[in-house]
């Protein structure tokens, strides 16, 4: 019985790991195949989701293609929140049970039961780095590269130097040097720490110089300058990718082309969606929706990220069919003025035309007539770019609010090591 079990498994290995070069309809048929039976598992373990279910007169055998799961309610944070843990996990299989905790970026943590895939290194390499795989076409890759990650936490893998946010924080020389003796193939951290680690070794002649064939950020928006800064520092070559707390593994990852990230289709459903929650037309933004496939301790079904991103299932020039996605920014995050908001994606679009100058940037509210454009420039910055921003900013704010343009060498990060875009300042502003 173990042996049968084991040859199972590793079939369905084989056909996970091998599903992405297939074709579209192969593709969706997986995914509505697995889609079914997260949903029904959901109704018979899970009773916030029998009870959803329910009331929308959802029966998992009538998920038959894909239009059928996208009438699924979309749910949210709120759909688990101020409920009882037992109503919405099943530890009925656990062999331990890890919690998660979002960074709160879009007003309040989250805790997330982890998946049993969590803690896969398999499953949790090849669903981060599978562009590996994509270079070397050699399915033992995964246990051989070396990874540095600096983050809060992370599962222990072999091959894997993990460096706590707040160690680096604390001496990053340090960090730097453990880094440079473990010579690493892949750096995977915030595109901000990416940067000040950059900006430590330019500056500072005494700190230990790092490379790696492959850098690959999240957490946070990279704009090109900001790639290529960091891609010239580590001779690396960038991947970006797409990752979520709730989710098992990451969502989607660049290929060598790096035109979108495609989304792993094998372990999690993204859709775009307009206001009303109908799918978004091809290569218009819209709402992110994911589903995890893989955790059936705390199912994720089509569940509301908080992102706003563009989908397109346009073959890819590497010739993978699987959706690619481009992630825009949380839809969440605005700053009001006078009680009218400005979305950060309105800012987005008035720097837009200035990322290959400006490394990050933050718009910072001082006052409901006053904010601040902080700025970490690239070397052919100029001082006659401050007007220019300051001009194209003004487009959306109006004449009536003041406008500062800041010239800083960092930008203030969360304690889960992300910048944000927009910050609300102004009561400290007022104590000054």
């Amino acid at each position: 019985m173990h042996l049968f079990r084991t040859i199972k498994n590793r079939l369905n290995w084989y056909r996970m790991f091998f599903l992405h070069m297939r074709g579209a309809r192969a593709i969706e048929k997986w995914q509505v195949s697995y889609a079914r039976k997260i949903v029904r598992h959901a109704v018979r373990s899970i009773p916030v989701y029998a009870e959803l279910y329910a009331a929308h007169g959802v029966r998992p055998d009538e998920i038959i293609r894909m239009g059928d799961f996208e009438r699924l309610p979309i749910i949210m944070k709120d759909f688990f929140r101020g409920k009882a843990v037992e109503e919405y996990t099943d530890t009925s299989r656990l062999l331990r049970m890890v919690w998660k905790n979002t960074s709160g970026s879009s007003g309040e943590p989250f805790s997330v039961l982890a998946g049993t895939a969590t803690f896969n290194p398999n499953f949790s390499n090849f669903t981060r780095y599978r562009f590996l795989y994509w270079d070397s076409h050699d399915m033992n890759v995964f246990k051989t590269f070396k990874t540095v990650r600096i983050d809060v936490k992370f599962p222990k893998f072999d091959n894997l130097l993990f460096i706590n946010l707040s160690d680096f924080r604390r001496n990053p020389k340090k960090a730097l040097r453990e880094m440079a003796d473990f010579q690493p193939d892949i750096i995977t951290t915030f595109p901000s720490i990416l940067l000040e680690m950059v900006s430590i070794i330019k500056s500072d002649k005494t700190a230990a110089a790092l490379v790696s064939k492959y850098v690959v950020p999240f957490g946070e928006m990279l704009g090109p300058l900001a790639r290529r800064t960091i891609a010239e520092a580590f001779s690396a070559e960038v991947y970006d990718y797409y990752g979520l707390i709730e989710l098992c593994g990451s969502a989607a990852i660049e290929c060598k082309y790096h035109d979108g990230m495609h989304v792993n289709s094998e372990s999690v459903i993204v859709e775009v969606v307009d206001e009303r929650g109908f799918p978004q037309k091809e290569k218009r933004r819209g709402r992110i929706i994911v589903t995890d496939l893989m955790n059936y301790n705390m199912p994720f079904i089509r569940y509301e990220t908080g992102d706003q991103g563009v989908l397109t299932r346009e073959k890819c020039a590497c010739g993978l069919e699987t959706p690619r996605i481009w992630v825009e920014g949380r839809y969440s995050a605005f700053l009001s003025f006078d009680g009218r908001k400005i979305h950060h994606l309105e800012f987005d679009g008035a720097l837009d035309g200035f990322m290959d100058i400006v490394l990050q940037y933050q718009v910072v509210k001082h006052a409901e007539d006053r904010l601040a454009v902080r700025i970490i420039p690239g070397p052919y910055f100029k001082e006659s770019d401050r007007d220019r921003i300051r001009e194209s900013v003004r487009t959306i704010t109006g004449q009536h609010i003041v406008i500062d343009v800041e010239i800083v060498a960092h930008i203030t990060q969360t304690p889960r090591g992300k910048s944000k875009i927009v910050a609300d300042e102004s009561l400290d502003f007022q104590k000054k």
